[in-house]
């Protein structure tokens, strides 16, 4: 048994569920390891933007794991356990970026371990495109009022999805690491996918931040705020992304998840340059026809 560990905020669970399912395409059994999270008991979250399961509305195939099994995965079972959790020995967990983590290796060692880390690399969900398309698609009858109207607003033009993200990026142990697009990045993205498309757009701004949004955004073309989902109904506004026909989107990969899901085969994605603000190496992230500037 192979269980992955979903932690952070919806983008990157969704990241390790894409994981998860390109180790259960190369043929092992995979469950999903929810212990991360405080309201299943087992964890607590120290010096962190608190999180929450957040993949409850989606119609995953692959089963959560019973909660005491990830421990039993990590320090193994017998007589030894208990010492090896007082020595901090975990010979049954694998990290990425420590070990070797590709999907057919873990697959393929033949042992019950357990998997953390972020997998935030496009190959992993291009690599099974066709099932998160159908897991992560939500029903329109189960969609409130509020987001069947905003859908048929966005389907009737040429809607761009803008994605603005500042709240807890704003906090001293995040801004120093993650940056924030400045209001130019915003501008300079509109004018350059008006280019590439030959269409005005029709601009879909979703923010973490409203009040920002109306001080400081501003556009030539249409805009449409979207602000009638709240936090911690993330999944609605991805819903409406992945509706839109192209995206300008900000480093974070709760954008990124809205872009991807896009369908139109002429989309066309514009994302920052850098990630991070230390400017580090995060090409593996960008789908190759995505833009960066």
């Amino acid at each position: 048994m192979i269980l992955v560990r979903l932690s952070d905020g919806l983008g990157n669970q969704l990241f390790q569920y894409a994981y998860a399912l390109c180790v259960q395409q190369c043929g092992a059994e995979v469950q999903l390891d929810c212990s991360w999270f405080p309201e299943f008991g087992l964890n607590t979250l120290k010096n962190a933007t608190p999180r929450a399961y957040a993949l409850g509305p989606y119609s995953l195939r692959l089963p959560m794991a019973p909660l005491p099994m990830a421990e039993k995965l990590t320090y193994g079972s017998g007589l030894l356990a208990p010492l090896r959790r007082l020595l901090h020995q975990r010979p049954g967990l694998l990290r990425e970026g420590r070990q070797n983590t590709e999907p057919a290796r873990i697959a393929g060692i033949g042992a019950d371990r357990l998997i953390r880390g972020f997998f935030q690399e496009a190959r992993y969900p291009d690599m099974v495109r066709p099932a998160l398309l159908e897991d992560l698609r939500l029903p329109e009858e189960s969609l409130n009022a509020a987001n069947r109207e905003m859908l048929e607003q966005i389907r009737s033009c040429n809607a761009v999805a803008v994605h603005i993200r500042r709240g807890d990026y704003l906090n001293a142990d995040c801004i120093g690491v993650h940056g924030i697009c400045s209001a130019e990045y915003y501008a300079k993205a509109v004018q350059r996918l008006a280019e590439q498309t030959g269409q005005e757009p029709h601009l879909f701004v979703f923010s973490d931040d409203a009040a920002w949004v109306r001080e400081n955004f501003k556009s030539p073309c249409p805009v449409t705020p979207v602000a009638i989902n709240s936090g911690a109904d993330g999944h609605l506004d991805i819903n409406l992304m992945r509706h839109c026909r192209h995206a300008v989107i900000a480093n974070s990969t709760f954008s990124w998840w809205g872009a991807w899901l896009i369908e139109n085969p002429g989309k066309v994605v514009i994302a920052p340059e850098h990630w991070f603000a230390d400017g580090r190496d995060v090409s593996a992230l960008y789908p190759p026809a995505w833009l960066r500037m």
